[in-house]
């Protein structure tokens, strides 16, 4: 069985934040999310993981970057769109479009990244317990 990684709580004010839990994933211990490039989605950056319910973000904990690679709309294929998100690749690409298509020029040119989180331990919450 893997460990699950553990960390200190950061003090960069890195984020991460989801406006609806797709599929259920931010219950799992890895997660994979499609996003428009930023710097804080670096392979080892810990992001404060935030989900928007009632109104307001709620802090989820931490997640870490195992893996950020670029993709186009294009390469995303039910694999990774039922995974992700619980919809087909086509219904994705929608979304996806719906989502960012103010905020990009073409969107058939615009690279994305797909990334896998895992979701960090808490050492020192954790210790506490015992």
């Amino acid at each position: 069985m893997e460990k699950q990684a553990e960390y200190n709580t950061p003090t960069t004010g890195k984020s991460i934040k989801f406006q609806r839990n797709w599929n259920n994933k931010l219950s799992c211990n890895y997660f994979t999310t499609i996003r428009l490039p930023q710097e804080n989605y670096k392979v080892d950056n810990t992001l404060k993981l935030l989900l928007h319910e009632n109104g307001i973000f709620r802090d989820m904990g931490f997640v870490k970057v195992v893996e950020a690679k670029p993709i186009r709309a294009y390469q995303i294929n039910d694999w990774m769109a039922y995974l992700d998100a619980g919809m087909s690749a086509d219904k994705m690409r929608e979304m996806l479009y719906y989502m960012y298509k103010d905020k990009v020029e073409d969107f058939e040119k615009t690279e994305f990244v797909y990334m896998i989180l895992e979701r960090m331990k808490n050492a020192e919450k954790q210790q506490q317990l015992f």
